[in-house]
C-alpha cells in the first residue's frame, strides 16, 4: 500500500509542520517565523532547512518498506537509518545519490520500526510503501530540544562514522520514548531572537545544550541572560534541563568552567530549570571526538546519551 499524505504525516515524528513541495512531504523543524529570522546568517537558514531527528516512527507487519526521496541544502548527506523494535538493523550512507528510491527489508512479524532521515540535510519524500499494515507509534513525552551543531547531529555521520541513527536526542529520544521535536542548529550561540512562539505546540519538558558557540565572547553572559528571559516568558514553569557545553579538546575549553557558573546564577532565578555540568555526560578524551577537537564522534555520541539517559533518570526528570 501507498500511505496518503495524511497517513504519512501521522508517522512522522521531530517535524513542527509539514509542506509540500512538487509533490513531496518536506518535514519542517521550525516555524515559518524562525525560518525567516535565520535568513540573516546564511548556514544558520540552510541549516534551519535540515531533518536532524526527523523520523518515521511506526507498528507494522510489513516485510519491506521504501519511499521516493530528495536531498537538498546539503552539509553532508548523511545516512538513513533503520531501527527494528529499538535496534539497528541497516545503514544506508546515502553519498552523492541525491535523489532516488530507498527501500529496505525487515523481518516477519510484528514490531516497532523506525527509519532516520539524515541530520545535515533536507530529506524530503513522497511515495511511501508498505507490503502490509501499519499503525502510528504513539509517544506520549513532548521534549523540545535547543541547541547547536552536537545537538542537531554533527559528528554522528562523518564518513567512517555514518549513523544518523547515532546522535545523542536521537539516542535518548529512543531509549526514553520522547516525542522530540529538536530545533538545534549547527553553529548558534545563546540567542533570544530564535525564541519566537511554536502555536499550537506546548512541549512537556525542554532541553538545552547551548554555550560552546561564542564561548569567548564578552558578551556571554548578556547573551545566555536575555535568552533565559525569553524562554520563561514562553515556557514558564515547564522543567527544563539546561546541559552545559561537553569537553572540547581546543583552547576554547578554558572558558566553559566560568561560563558555567555565569549559567548557574543566571538560571538559579528560574525554580523550573535544573543544570548539568556536560563535561561529566562525556570522558573528557581528544579520542571520543573529530579532528576539529569539538564535535563527538558516534562513540563520543554514545557515551554521552548513555549518561544524559542515566542524568536523567537520576533527576526524575
Amino acid at each position: 500500500m501507498i500511505l496518503t499524505p495524511k497517513q504519512l504525516k501521522s508517522i512522522i515524528h521531530g517535524a513542527y509542520q509539514f509542506k509540500d513541495e512538487d509533490g513531496y512531504t518536506v518535514c519542517c523543524r521550525v516555524t515559518d517565523a524562525q525560518m525567516e529570522y535565520y535568513k540573516s546568517v546564511e548556514i544558520f537558514y540552510v541549516r534551519a532547512h535540515h531533518t536532524g531527528a526527523v523520523h518515521a516512527d511506526l507498528r507494522t507487519n510489513a516485510t519491506e518498506i521504501g519511499f521516493d526521496y530528495k536531498l537538498d541544502y546539503i552539509v553532508s548527506t548523511g545516512s538513513i537509518d533503520v531501527c527494528v523494535d529499538g535496534v539497528p538493523c541497516h545503514v544506508f550512507p546515502m553519498g552523492d545519490i541525491t535523489e532516488g528510491h530507498f527501500s529496505c527489508k525487515l523481518p516477519a512479524g510484528m514490531k516497532t520500526v523506525q527509519i532516520y532521515f539524515p541530520n545535515y540535510c533536507r530529506l524530503m519524500l513522497r511515495n511511501f510503501t508498505l507490503n502490509g499494515s501499519f499503525t502510528p507509534t504513539r509517544r506520549r513525552t513532548k521534549v523540545l530540544w535547543l541547541g547547536d551543531s552536537i545537538t542537531q547531529g554533527a559528528g554522528s555521520q562523518n564518513v567512517g562514522s555514518m549513523m544518523s541513527s547515532g546522535s545523542y536526542v536521537n539516542l535518548t529520544t529512543r531509549t526514553l520514548g520522547y516525542d522530540s521535536l529538536d530545533q538545534a542548529i549547527g553553529g548558534l550561540m545563546y540567542d533570544d531572537g530564535y525564541m519566537l512562539p511554536l502555536e499550537g505546540y506546548t512541549p512537556n519538558k525542554i532541553i538545552v545544550s547551548l554555550g560552546t558557540n561564542g564561548c569567548g565572547g564578552a558578551d556571554f553572559a548578556d547573551r545566555a541572560e536575555r535568552f533565559y528571559a525569553a524562554l520563561n516568558r514562553l515556557y514558564s514553569g515547564i522543567p527544563t534541563l539546561v546541559i552545559s557545553p561537553i569537553w572540547r579538546a581546543d583552547d576554547a575549553c578554558a572558558f566553559l568552567p566560568g561560563n558555567l557558573e555565569k549559567v548557574r546564577q543566571i538560571c538559579a532565578k528560574y525554580p523550573n530549570i535544573a543544570i548539568v555540568n556536560g563535561f561529566t555526560l562525556m570522558p573528557n578524551l581528544p579520542e571520543l571526538l573529530h579532528e576539529d577537537k569539538v564535535h563527538p564522534n558516534l562513540l563520543g555520541h554514545k557515551y554521552y546519551a548513555d549518561n544524559l539517559i542515566r542524568t536523567i533518570r537520576g533527576l526524575h526528570f
